[in-house]
């Protein structure tokens, strides 16, 4: 915005004939330029890309099959939870699967067992993926 020569305000471009608060005639100076904002801005780098959000429908897919690893919560950034899952998994399929397998005659159904219910809780959880609206990923990013 220009100012005054004579009074020092804020005039608008297009007060060149006369300063509207002091009546100064051709209040502009001759060498007035218009500055670009756009040399202030803060620029990204080049290389830099937009943060996409991430996909429901891949998230419910990978919770229905393979949701018992934590998989679906690596894709959606809850690296803690999926960690949590993972160990889950391993204790209850290794550990109950061990104990199960001593003690059944078939020794496969000892792994089978723990494995199958972690599959059914996993796609109990699924079902919420495709559900519900207002679900967020770890950057509180709403999936789409």
């Amino acid at each position: 915005m220009p100012i005054c020569r004579n009074c020092h305000r804020t005039i608008s471009k297009f007060d060149r004939d006369i300063c509207p608060y002091c009546g100064t005639p051709n209040p502009i100076a001759d060498n007035y330029e218009t500055k670009d904002v756009t040399s202030f801005l803060n620029t990204t780098g080049k290389n830099q890309k937009l943060y996409r959000s991430k996909s429901r429908l891949c998230a419910a897919l990978l919770c229905l099959f393979v949701g018992e690893f934590g998989i679906h919560s690596f894709y959606l950034g809850f690296h803690k939870r999926a960690w949590i899952e993972l160990a889950i998994t391993l204790l209850l399929v290794g550990g109950l699967g061990s104990v199960l397998c001593f003690l059944t005659p078939l020794s496969f159904w000892g792994y089978l067992l723990p494995f199958f219910v972690l599959w059914l809780v996993a796609m109990a959880f699924s079902i919420r993926y495709f559900t519900q609206e207002s679900l967020t990923d770890a950057n509180g990013v709403f999936l789409r």
